[in-house]
């Protein structure tokens, strides 16, 4: 649950001093959007970005940032459903790096 603030004409006084209301607001973007996990997102002075991983070399997307969700950020750019990002990005991990990657054994 998000709490926010909203300007309400009330010049019929229906709401008095000390009300309250639960909502529901519906949200629609224009392009696609996908919640990550907080750290998938790398903020920077100057950009916000993710790492994508195709055919084991790394690039660096820009994104937009939208509603926090408890454990998860919106963000909206150019990624496509299906993308491989890094899940603990930084900005030490360059565009154009070769991973070797390794499936983790528990």
């Amino acid at each position: 649950m998000k709490y926010g603030n909203f300007l309400i004409i009330n010049s019929d006084h229906s709401l008095k001093a000390g009300m309250f209301a639960d909502c529901k607001i519906n949200i629609q973007r224009e392009g696609k959007s996908f919640f990550v996990p907080f750290s998938t997102v790398v903020t920077t002075l100057e950009k916000k970005f993710v790492i994508k991983v195709q055919n084991n070399i790394t690039s660096w997307v820009d994104v937009g940032q939208g509603i926090n969700a408890t454990d998860k950020a919106e963000i909206f750019g150019k990624l496509n459903e299906g993308d491989t990002l890094v899940l603990k990005g930084n900005e030490e991990l360059k565009a154009d790096t070769k991973l070797v990657i390794k499936i983790a054994k528990y």
